[in-house]
């Protein structure tokens, strides 16, 4: 047979064909051996699934009935950094005018208790 004939798909059905119809009888025998083997491979990947099933059907009630609370604890806290958020937007516009009140005038006004800015300011304290 040449190397053509190995390429030509009719030459390669027509040995497969042959080795499938040959004189010899096909033997079930280790089929047959085989059976019980699979048969306890079947039940043990059964088992494994309904231990999967048990561990989903006890898992789901919970998760069903965590997703209220953990939903009303998130809106809770959004609810409160946006209040804290708001109301840090004053104090800030005050601290920033305080900054822009010493920069434009040069004087401190008493009410701010900003340490970063008085440490800025006060030039009697040189600990450096």
């Amino acid at each position: 047979m040449t190397s053509e004939n190995r390429r030509d798909p009719r030459e390669i059905t027509r040995r497969a064909f042959r080795q499938a119809f040959g004189d010899v009888e096909p033997d079930v025998g280790r089929l047959v051996d085989a059976v019980p083997e699979m048969m306890a491979e079947a039940r043990r990947r059964r088992e494994l699934l309904q231990q999967r099933v048990d561990w989903l059907t006890v898992v789901t009630p919970l998760a069903k009935r965590a997703i209220l609370p953990l939903a009303a604890a998130a809106a809770a806290l959004v609810f409160t950094a946006t209040v804290a958020g708001l109301r840090d937007t004053t104090s800030s516009v005050s601290e920033t005018a305080s900054l822009d009140t010493l920069l434009i005038t040069g004087e401190v006004s008493q009410d701010v208790s900003d340490i970063l800015l008085e440490a800025m300011v006060d030039t009697g304290n040189d600990n450096g």
